[in-house]
């Protein structure tokens, strides 16, 4: 939800973190809608509807899902057949963008296998680290070099794998930030009302600011005024 607010133009807390913008009547609007795309539309199946399983991508019973390319791994054993990637959707009128993150290695103060750790993370970045990776799936190439090695360009799904590299120059960062985590805990189950028909976006997001805006101001305390 708050990447799709992103993709609108607008970003889902202010910049210094101390209020978010869910409280928007646009922020509100979209997250009705696709409330009631999930419900009344049937676009997708809502999270009380009775069913043999899970719906999902991952089980066959979902034609499409927006997901990070280190996914492929697990797709490509679960879905043998032809399946590709394609352009995040974009909004006419706004600036085209791509969701961006990444898994990044660090290195704990109290590590006690100092020297070791680091020949590690080093090895990961060389050309043998990242054959690992990409044959696996569960990456895609962190150097130019890699982007025409034959991990990377292997005759397995998604076929436009170039896909991936092209759409690297429109990435944004997620929101996340110093105990993003809390806010997620706080966040899910009051979303779950809305998708479930509980609460209306306005009626949640209505009692959910107040918490938010105090937990935004806790973390700040809490890391020295900034997160």
């Amino acid at each position: 939800m708050l990447l799709y607010q992103q993709a609108t133009g607008k970003t889902p807390f202010n910049e210094d973190f101390s209020r978010w913008n869910m409280d928007q009547p646009d922020a509100i609007g979209q997250l009705q809608f696709l409330a009631d795309m999930r419900r009344n539309q049937r676009a997708a199946f809502w999270p009380a509807a009775q069913t043999e399983g899970p719906v999902t991508w991952d089980n066959g019973r979902v034609g499409s899902t927006i997901r990070g390319v280190w996914n492929s791994g697990t797709w490509r054993k679960q879905h043998p057949d032809e399946w590709d990637w394609a352009p995040y959707p974009q909004l006419a009128g706004k600036k085209r963008i791509t969701g961006g993150r990444g898994s990044g290695l660090s290195m704990g103060s109290q590590t006690k296998a100092k020297p070791a750790t680091w020949e590690f993370m080093k090895w990961t970045l060389s050309t043998a680290g990242q054959e690992i990776y990409l044959s696996m799936g569960a990456s895609q190439p962190l150097t130019k070099s890699m982007a025409t090695h034959a991990a990377w360009t292997q005759p397995t799904p998604p076929k436009n794998k170039q896909v991936a590299l092209d759409e690297l120059q429109y990435g944004v960062m997620h929101w996340f930030f110093a105990g993003a985590a809390r806010f997620l805990t706080m966040f899910m189950p009051a979303l779950n009302t809305v998708w479930n028909g509980e609460k209306t976006a306005q009626q949640m997001v209505t009692e959910l600011t107040p918490q938010v805006t105090q937990l935004l101001a806790d973390l700040k305390r809490e890391f020295g005024g900034k997160i």
